[in-house]
């Protein structure tokens, strides 16, 4: 679950980078910064080491992002650190994120494949979505052996299962009800 510092800097972020008209650029940015962040648990550690002084854990976002990412989004790094928000910093932008799609009509459908698609598939998959739900689909994709082939896509809370260990699953409580 968010945190309510979380979706409140992330809503922050998200109006100021409406009111620059800058949201799409945002966007690209924050998954860039999200990525790195991501990939190094230890720099939102240190960032929310309070044993450093509020300058040297702001010149540490000056050092990592200044000039290579867009200022407001510098600033906004810097201010979380400031206010010892450091762990907060990843769910802000993943709050951003979630209002973008929000606002560009976008819903997330998290698919899951036996194996990575190729470019082909994920446009073909995104097309059907697309057109099924009547609704502008971006995909998050993740591969789980265990599915054996097919997709498996959850979106909106609802799951659709075109996995092949999903139709064992389903054939195997059919024999079993027959069975009774």
């Amino acid at each position: 679950m968010m945190s309510e510092i979380a979706r409140e800097y992330g809503r922050g972020l998200y109006l100021l980078a409406e009111e620059e008209g800058v949201c799409a650029e945002m966007l690209a940015e924050v998954r860039g910064v999200a990525a790195i962040l991501a990939a190094e648990p230890d720099y939102i550690a240190l960032l929310g080491n309070l044993s450093l002084t509020r300058e040297e854990r702001t010149a540490l976002v000056d050092a990592a992002f200044s000039g290579r990412a867009m200022p407001h989004l510098v600033s906004f790094l810097k201010l979380m650190t400031e206010r010892g928000y450091a762990a907060h910093i990843g769910p802000a932008l993943a709050a951003y994120e979630a209002l973008y799609r929000e606002a560009m009509g976008i819903t997330l459908a998290r698919v899951t494949t036996a194996a990575p698609l190729t470019d082909a598939e994920r446009e073909a998959l995104k097309a059907r979505l697309d057109r099924t739900l009547g609704k502008r689909c971006e995909l998050c994709e993740c591969v789980d052996p265990s599915l054996i082939g097919g997709v498996r896509v959850m979106v909106d809370g609802q799951l659709y299962d075109g996995s092949i260990s999903g139709k064992l699953a389903r054939f195997k409580r059919r024999l079993k009800e027959l069975s009774m």
